[in-house]
């Protein structure tokens, strides 16, 4: 569960670029990949450590009644959600205020807040 957990911080790669002024399509391409490596080592990984791994040592094997493809399913919907509903809100925000108003007024409004540890957030996403 904590590989899983890790998922989420891909994104926070481009955040950071951002913020370092690199190269934007490198770092979306480097994710992009990375995202595509996940869903693949997350099924294979997710049947081999409990299927596999324990009986080379002699210790009893966990019989598993999902595949390496269910698995995969289900990586790909924790990791498509959000995906899914960063391009929606882009979309809606361009179509409603223009690309212009969402590149340069919404983040002056919402801050940098996505660089800030979940800890270092108060309630509803404020520095604490």
């Amino acid at each position: 569960m904590i590989i899983v957990g890790l998922a989420r911080c891909i994104a926070v790669v481009i955040i950071w670029t951002d913020l370092a002024c690199g190269d934007g399509e490198a770092a979306a391409v480097l994710v992009a990949l990375n995202w595509i490596f996940q869903v693949l080592t997350f099924a294979v990984l997710g049947w081999f450590y409990p299927s596999v791994l324990p009986g080379w040592p002699g210790l009893a094997q966990t019989a598993m009644s999902t595949s390496p493809y269910q698995i995969a399913k289900s990586v790909l919907t924790v990791m498509r959600t959000p995906l899914l509903a960063g391009d929606l809100t882009r979309r809606l925000g361009e179509r409603q205020k223009g690309r212009r108003w969402y590149e340069t007024t919404l983040p002056k409004r919402g801050g940098r807040k996505e660089v800030l540890p979940p800890t270092a957030q108060g309630p509803a996403g404020r520095p604490g």
